[in-house]
């Protein structure tokens, strides 16, 4: 399975992420997991990553909210909304 990870929070020249990179991704409830991309591509304005659909799968009723880059603190996804399964 794979996921389109939809992502406008940070502008590219803000923050740059490459495939191979590492995620982190932060949960409703709190948690936060890591995940690794695939591949990025850009449309307009909008940085879309790929990765396995599992990372950003529910954990039981916790949905993920925010992404988070390589640092753990440059937010690179908030608004999940163009994500898909594929």
């Amino acid at each position: 399975m794979v996921l389109g990870l939809g992502a406008t929070a940070a502008p590219a020249a803000a923050y740059t992420v490459y495939p191979g990179d590492s995620i982190h991704i932060r949960y409703s409830n709190g948690e936060r997991f890591s995940c690794t991309l695939n591949s990025v591509a850009y449309r307009g304005d909008a940085m879309y990553g790929v990765t396995a659909g599992h990372c950003l799968e529910p954990i039981g009723e916790a949905v993920p909210v925010t992404i988070y880059a390589a640092d753990d603190r440059t937010v690179i996804g908030g608004d999940l909304r163009d994500s898909v399964y594929l």
